[in-house]
């Protein structure tokens, strides 16, 4: 009977292990802001590092866009937050993400910081590839 629950144990871990590896960030990600009737896209890169975990990357808007780094990342189980810092009209934007990582969508929101504002949109990404096979 021990050996029975010592297995049970055993597998208990194992499936923490895994459901801890499923949520790993790293890859790309279709991202989709939306405040009020405008939806902005782009395309995150996340790198998660196994020594941290630290997390790292960047959003580009299209193949020919700038590369914006995320700025105060963080990753905790399946909690995600980070900074981008934009430019409108000559005016610097940050915008705040903050979300929770369920398998290959991340939920949440995000906050535009302006000067003398803030609003608040909801944020949805969708995973397009998994694992590190992606390039910096």
């Amino acid at each position: 009977m021990r050996s029975v629950s010592t297995v049970v144990v055993a597998l208990g871990v194992l499936g923490l292990v895994n459901c801890a590896t499923a949520s790993d960030p790293t890859g790309a990600w279709k991202s989709s802001i939306t405040l009020g009737e405008k939806t902005f896209e782009s395309t995150l890169l996340l790198y998660l590092d196994s020594e941290g975990p630290i997390l790292t990357g960047f959003e580009k808007d299209g193949p020919d866009s700038p590369q914006r780094p995320l700025v105060k990342a963080t990753y905790n189980g399946t909690k995600i937050r980070f900074l981008v810092n934009h430019e409108s009209g000559g005016e610097p934007v940050v915008i705040n993400y903050h979300g929770v990582v369920s398998g290959d969508t991340i939920s949440g929101k995000a906050t535009f910081e302006f000067s003398d504002r803030s609003q608040q949109a909801t944020w949805t990404a969708k995973r397009l590839n998994h694992g590190r096979a992606i390039s910096h």
